[in-house]
């Protein structure tokens, strides 16, 4: 990634990221980062399913899903208690 656009990624206060198709994290901005209180090593090439157990319960990953089949955009706000108890949207 160009540093323009690494700067620009960095700088949003919006938690980005990106996942391949076995759910694995590739990017991973900052707020990402900070949302989840998880450092970018330990989040990249993760699973989200392994990151985050239960996931696959919630709201979230049907959104998560749907976008991985249809490629369509979804929109979505929820909240999810972390492995660590805490709730978070």
């Amino acid at each position: 990634m160009s540093n323009q656009y690494e700067m620009l990624l960095e700088s949003i206060t919006d938690s980005i990221f990106a996942l391949n198709s076995d759910w694995e994290y590739i990017l991973v901005n900052k707020s990402a980062e900070d949302i989840n209180n998880i450092p970018r090593d330990k989040i990249l090439g993760k699973r989200m399913q392994d990151l985050f157990p239960g996931i696959e319960d919630t709201p979230f990953f049907k959104i998560y899903e749907s976008v991985m089949n249809t490629r369509n955009e979804e929109r979505i706000t929820e909240s999810f208690t972390h492995p660590d108890g805490e709730t978070r949207f």
